[in-house]
């Protein structure tokens, strides 16, 4: 009940943050409403910033819901070192103000959604450190904007894509 508890927070934290939402070992900035939710029900300090995450014994984990696609405001999105699982669902391609989407060291399996390649503005992905087994689609090739790009730790089938060679703007791979 507990846990039931607790995603029921998140997900009313995922709809109240206007611009940014980082998890894991970064943080979460808030404001009015959410600034209420991290200070009075998830027990955070400081009330503008806190780490969310395995250091407060927050391992989240479960799936990502494809409500997830209706944060459009989001501009970063990172919930790596946690234990979620399952597929990626592809409304997170919905999120078009994307820049950076770091889902690292987590347990996401099956294919990596071609959908991603609609955010157009992502300039930082990370996926590594899952349980991806398909081949690395194709479709990441259009992310033009890329500048870091992590896809290490996984189980890929198939050799890297070669149209990945047209990242022009990738400092890191």
């Amino acid at each position: 009940m507990e846990k039931l508890i607790l995603l029921l927070l998140f997900l009313l934290l995922l709809f109240t943050l206007n611009s940014q939402l980082t998890m894991g070992e970064e943080t979460v900035k808030t404001r009015g409403t959410t600034q209420n939710i991290c200070t009075q029900t998830l027990h955070l300090a400081d009330k503008q910033i806190k780490p969310l995450g395995t250091e407060d014994g927050r391992n989240l984990h479960g799936q990502l819901s494809e409500i997830m696609g209706n944060l459009t405001h989001l501009t970063s999105l990172t919930l790596s070192d946690n234990s979620f699982g399952g597929p990626i669902p592809p409304q997170v391609a919905s999120l078009k103000n994307l820049i950076s989407l770091d889902l690292s060291s987590n347990s996401f399996g099956g294919p990596i959604p071609t959908q991603l390649a609609s955010l157009k503005n992502l300039t930082y992905l990370d996926l590594s450190s899952n349980s991806f087994g398909d081949p690395i689609p194709t479709q990441l090739a259009s992310l033009k904007s890329l500048t870091y790009l992590d896809l290490s730790n996984n189980s890929f089938g198939g050799p890297i894509p070669t149209q990945l060679a047209s990242l022009k703007n990738l400092t890191d791979l």
